[in-house]
């Protein structure tokens, strides 16, 4: 039996029958027959649109016999042939005494002996073939190529990926991935052709990669035959390889604390804070280097500066896959880092720079048809650990073994590493300098690790906490509500007894202060201790890498993925936050109440800048609600991201319907002792709307309805867009957000007369009042197949 079968590509996709395909090629002898059959039967399918035919045709054969096909002697690969100049296959595992040389030998071999054949139990492999481009400089146009399977089992089946190398390409080009499984025993053979007469111009290797043609199948090939001529066609040479200076904009860099240098030669961090020891200003650990690429080639270019490092060993991730280390100890001297990258297309690349070196990125190396894409953004959460030589990662085996490294790598954050070697509070903490610098680096979340060297340094449990508080009120100066986690220090062999000190000020100043984001977390909690000591710390006082990796486990789930905001209401003036601009950066709101409150609104964040605040907390949307508790009574708020006077945070107190009615501006002391003015069903302006649905309504009920008022009643529509297809009947109107204390319900009738509850089949906010800033909302049922339909909502009091 014989087929051929043409391979198309729709610009907007289509399904072909394969069962009317089948029924066609056993019923027509012809093959052009067919093929127009096909072509036709697509054209018919896609009239709307258009098709585009690739090159490639593949003609699949079959015959019962094992090596009834006949191999060529002459093709471009065969063995000897003065056109083939290397072999290489990868992958394979002979089996019986089959062999990879059979597949270019100019011979089907002989039927049911394997030693005349090629295979491999798993029939996983790549063979590439290299042609002789001196003899030939511009290479091959390949015209055909055939493969050859065959046994008297069923092993015949066959599936590949055909590639080709042009002469002066760094990679390969797949020409398609090509399958034929008749099944069965004998031989079988696909043809791949073109109608063009060139299958690929200008080919200097070829590459078969053979994969298994489905569950259970094995294939025994007998010949790979490639059909060319000498190519004519003269072959461009290859552009230059690509210099990339280091302030291309296609570079970018993060998770440092300064950038102080960036042109056309140099990008040069350091770590902004003020005396540090030696050149570790200028070591910025794990600060990366990030580009995105399809180069084949890349080498990044690095120079060190005279730190005498103690550690100089960056980290190479590709796709955010660890692939390779370098080494940047050395003083004073330069470095290329080969990148390697596996597969074609697109990879994001980054270099994670030595927390122990001064590093400078000088450019890139690339081929020169590399072309470059945007990188991803990295997280937005910004996370600054502050710290001394336990932080920086003092004998981490890389930059990437740190504590902050880990933990950033598994709740996807940016770190800023501002861990110093000798660092202790005394110099820092005292001055602010280092509160000051942490507080200009936008951080999301801050941590701080000092102790061991205070410790060293006899610095008193008292003034160890005076020196933490100026700390923590300098970075509170830029960063008012950043979440700052105070870690006490972690379990060392020395100076314990000052460490336990110091352990007891850290919980007491976070336990006992009115900064509602500061934190508390135990360093003895975190998983060193002196039975485990021996491993997890290197010299008693830094972690090995696996103490790292301990502290990190037990560090990450204690820094929340979205760190709770806290704010503490004395009373109902108290204003918790005031700033001139304010970004929620993924965090809950938590709202703390000293006082029980009345009425009117509560200002959490009084926004004196002229910008809205930026982003909204995550359990709190705009006209949302959120619950505080006060001596065991629970009060619920709505939230009104434009209060104040317009760009403000505020909280209103969701009130009961008589403390609605009281309020001022609606009904005063006498009206409400007045039943026939207040009351929830009583119609004081004789409209039709009794009080308790202008409490719905948040309409006033003490005077006239304007046509604003009016505008917020229900109206009845047929809605069809909502779901199209699925008409509804719906009342959309303005609720008040500060409702409580009612039932709403939907009722339908097909009479107006009788009357049932449902559960709405839509209900849903579709805007917000734009003078009451109450939601608008839409409820409503599905009408399809309903002849006549009346809706209604019925409100109840208890």
């Amino acid at each position: 039996m014989r087929n051929t079968k043409s391979i198309f590509v729709s610009v907007f996709g289509a399904t072909l029958n394969l069962l009317t395909l089948r029924k066609l090629l056993e019923t027509k002898s012809s093959r052009s027959e067919i093929f127009a059959y096909w072509v036709g039967s697509l054209l018919l399918t896609l009239a709307s649109g258009s098709i585009a035919m690739a090159e490639v045709v593949q003609t699949n054969e079959s015959n019962p016999s094992e090596v009834y096909f006949a191999a060529s002697t002459s093709d471009l690969m065969n063995a000897g042939a003065s056109t083939l100049v290397g072999v290489a296959h990868n992958g394979y595992t002979p089996y019986n005494g089959s062999s990879t040389a059979n597949l270019n030998d100019g011979s089907t071999g002989t039927a049911s002996v394997l030693n005349t054949a090629a295979f491999d139990l798993d029939g996983v492999w790549t063979s590439t073939y290299t042609l002789n481009t001196t003899l030939n400089p511009n290479g091959y146009d390949i015209t055909s190529v055939q493969t050859i399977s065959g046994w008297a089992a069923p092993r015949r089946n066959q599936s590949y990926e055909l590639l080709v190398r042009t002469v002066g390409a760094s990679v390969f080009t797949s020409l398609g991935t090509f399958s034929y499984t008749p099944g069965g025993n004998g031989g079988a053979r696909i043809t791949l052709t073109d109608s063009t007469g060139k299958l690929a111009g200008n080919v200097a290797e070829v590459q078969f990669k053979i994969a298994s043609p489905g569950a259970g199948a094995e294939t025994v090939y007998r010949e790979f035959d490639v059909i060319s001529s000498a190519s004519t066609n003269p072959i461009n040479p290859p552009p230059p390889p690509l210099q990339i200076a280091p302030n291309d904009p296609r570079i970018g860099y993060s998770d440092y604390a300064r950038l102080v240098t960036l042109n056309g030669t140099t990008a040069q961090f350091d770590r902004i804070l003020a005396g540090a020891q030696g050149s570790l200003q200028n070591a910025n650990p794990a600060a990366r280097v990030r580009f995105r690429t399809d180069a084949t080639s890349i080498v990044a270019l690095l120079s060190t500066g005279s730190l005498g490092a103690t550690q100089g060993t960056g980290v190479v991730l590709v796709d955010g896959t660890r692939t390779d280390t370098f080494d940047a100890g050395g003083n004073n001297s330069t470095l290329t880092v080969n990148v390697l990258v596996s597969g074609s297309g697109y990879h994001n690349v980054e270099l994670l720079l030595p927390y122990s070196q001064s590093v400078q990125f000088t450019g890139l190396t690339l081929n020169g048809e590399a072309t470059f894409q945007t990188m991803p953004d990295r997280p937005s959460t910004r996370w600054i650990a502050y710290g001394d030589s336990i932080t920086e990662g003092f004998s981490a085996s890389d930059s990437a073994k740190n504590y902050p490294s880990l933990v950033a790598a598994a709740k996807s954050w940016q770190v800023v590493n501002m861990g110093f070697g000798w660092r202790g509070l005394k110099a820092s903490g005292a001055s602010g300098s280092d509160g000051t610098a942490i507080s200009s680096l936008n951080p999301s979340v801050v941590t701080v690790l000092m102790g061991y060297n205070d410790a060293s340094a006899g610095l008193s449990a008292t003034e160890y906490r005076t020196d933490l508080e100026a700390l923590v009120g300098k970075i509170r100066q830029s960063a008012p509500t950043v979440p700052i986690y105070l870690i006490s220090p972690i379990f060392s062999i020395n100076n314990q007894t000052l460490l336990g000190a110091y352990r007891s000020q850290i919980e007491d100043l976070a336990t006992h202060t009115s900064d509602a984001n500061l934190y508390w977390i135990d360093g003895l909690a975190l998983g060193i201790n002196a039975g485990n000591s021996a491993t997890y710390l290197s010299d008693g006082i830094h972690p090995t890498d696996a103490g790292f990796a301990l502290i990190a486990q037990n560090l990450a789930p204690q820094l929340p993925a979205t760190p709770s905001q806290k704010v503490t209401f004395n009373s109902a003036a108290t204003v918790p936050i005031t700033t001139t601009a304010f970004t929620i950066m993924g965090s809950a709101l938590n709202v703390m109440l000293n006082f029980a409150p009345t009425a009117g609104a509560m200002t959490v964040i009084n926004n004196t800048g002229t910008n809205g605040i930026n982003g909204r907390f995550t359990n709190l949307p705009d006209g949302g609600t959120i619950n505080a508790d006060y001596n065991g009574v629970t009060y619920s708020f709505t939230a009104n991201y434009e209060g104040g006077d317009g760009n403000d945070l505020t909280l209103s107190l969701i009130k009961p319907f008589t403390q609605w009615e009281a309020q001022p501006g609606l009904f005063s002391p006498a009206q409400m002792a007045d039943t026939t003015v207040s009351g929830p069903l009583v119609i004081p302006q004789n409209d039709g709307y009794a009080n308790l649905l202008k409490y719905l309504f948040n309409i006033n009920p003490a005077q006239p309805m304007t046509s604003t008022d009016r505008a917020a009643l229900p109206v009845a529509v047929i809605d069809t867009t909502t779901s199209p297809g699925t008409p509804y009947l719906t009342l959309t109107y303005r609720q008040n957000s500060l409702l409580t204390g009612i039932t709403l319900a939907v009722q339908t009738s097909p009479d107006l007369k009788t009357w049932t509850t449902v559960s709405p089949d839509l209900s849903q906010q579709v805007g917000k009042d734009a003078s009451t800033r109450d939601p608008i909302m839409e409820v409503g049922v599905k009408t399809n197949g309903v002849p006549k339909l009346f809706i209604r909502l019925n409100l109840t009091m208890p």
